[in-house]
């Protein structure tokens, strides 16, 4: 499914401008008071997913779909670090408005807003909790493939 691909990893979750990163392990502890951060993650489907196909078949205005990805490290990718649920509300057949958080240990990181399906879009972050409490900044996705994604999250100081 092309949302679930391109939002992959949680809108949720993300590169475009941004491939080269910081490890998440640097990234620990980066609220808003801690200065600005990179994480560089790579989002796997985790198979948890549920599509709602109302009106027309297929993506069309009013459909929702959830999905729910696997969070790694770029440089560790041996065991995930965390996870996304990502809920979509599709406007059309390549827009949707989609909200994303991500799990991580040391507390989570909200993001969404409106997006074109497209091989790579951002989003806002919308704020955090724990470690990530007051975060702001912006997710980038870009697709890798049919069930992995880049995520890039960077947050501002």
């Amino acid at each position: 499914m092309r949302t679930k691909t391109t939002w992959i990893a949680a809108c949720v979750a993300v590169v475009a401008a941004a491939v080269g990163g910081v490890s998440l392990v640097s990234a620990e502890g980066a609220g808003a008071g801690a200065g600005g951060k990179t994480m560089s993650l790579v989002t796997v489907d985790s198979g948890l997913e549920q599509f709602v196909d109302t009106g027309e078949r297929g993506e069309s205005p009013g459909d929702t779909g959830y999905f729910q990805e696997l969070l790694y490290d770029r440089t560790r990718r041996a065991k995930a670090i965390g996870h996304s649920e990502i809920m979509c509300a599709f406007l059309g057949e390549d827009a949707a408005r989609c909200s994303a958080t991500f799990f991580f240990p040391e507390g989570k990181i909200e993001a969404g807003g409106a997006i074109h399906f497209r091989r790579s879009f951002r989003v806002p972050v919308l704020g955090g909790t724990g470690a990530y409490a007051g975060a702001r900044g912006e997710v980038t996705v870009t697709e890798i493939n049919e069930t992995r994604d880049r995520t890039v999250i960077r947050l501002l100081p």
